[in-house]
């Protein structure tokens, strides 16, 4: 899962607009703060970014920590937080849509090697441990948001009725039963502004969860070992290979979709 991830209604401030800030150098905390105004980001921490780069030597990986917008002091408001079960939902169909479309396929224990995954079962029947990362994923996207000013409302009070993607049998049906059945977001138009955030919330996505990952005492390792606790995705995201930057920034994406099907602007 990578992910991936609304905005609110406070009194007083006006929603901030996306400009510039394509980043160039620049690392996710100083861009974020040119698009979203965030606070409590120190120019020396800024100078540190520009840092960052494609050029990181390999054995810096190791001293990869994920860094992550803090949002521990945002408040999500209990009218948006009632829909976070129903974007976690979304984000787990999305994502098992996702890895059908790379020739996954369900599997009662995961299997890289096989591309054989467990979780390829419906949202329900998920562990509370699994539903937990879609959860956190979400409420995440909705804080780093809701931290950068973003304004939300329900375009009516009445609950909107969302559409789903009528999936083909042949290719999206496992052999356990389940088919993926992610809302239809096809003819969402996101404005350009939101765009512009989709592939920086998909990072500070990855990076809060790789942060959760190291305090689980999970390292980097060149291959995934459940035994010894590593996995090769604890890098920082400009080194993801092309697929899994694409998966953050898909379900970003979707979440941000999710929220105007849901009925918000």
């Amino acid at each position: 899962h990578a992910f991936q991830r609304a905005l609110c209604e406070r009194p007083g401030r006006q929603p901030v607009r996306a400009g510039g800030g394509g980043g160039g150098g620049k690392g996710l905390r100083s861009r974020l703060r040119t698009l979203g105004g965030l606070t409590g980001i120190s120019e020396a921490a800024e100078e540190e970014d520009e840092h960052e780069s494609d050029g990181v030597p390999m054995a810096e990986l190791w001293k990869f920590i994920g860094d992550p917008v803090d949002t521990s002091a945002v408040q999500v408001p209990p009218e948006i937080s009632l829909y976070a079960e129903r974007i976690a939902e979304n984000i787990h169909e999305v994502w098992s849509k996702s890895k059908i479309d790379n020739r996954w396929s369900w599997g009662p224990k995961r299997d890289d090697h096989a591309q054989k995954h467990n979780c390829l079962i419906p949202y329900d029947e998920l562990t509370d441990v699994e539903k937990s990362y879609d959860r956190e994923m979400a409420l995440e996207t909705l804080k780093t948001l809701i931290l950068m000013g973003w304004h939300v409302t329900m375009r009516s009070s009445e609950r909107a009725e969302c559409r789903y993607l009528q999936l083909p049998e042949a290719k999206y049906r496992m052999a356990n039963g389940y088919k993926p059945k992610p809302m239809d977001t096809r003819t969402t138009v996101l404005p350009p502004d939101l765009m512009k955030l989709a592939d920086m919330l998909a990072e500070n996505a990855h990076n809060f969860w790789a942060r959760k990952r190291l305090e689980e005492g999970w390292t980097f390792g060149f291959s995934k070992d459940e035994s010894q606790h590593h996995n090769p995705l604890l890098i920082p995201y400009c080194r993801l290979d092309k697929e899994g930057r694409r998966a953050n920034h898909l379900v970003a994406m979707e979440t941000l979709k999710t929220l105007l099907e849901l009925g918000f602007k």
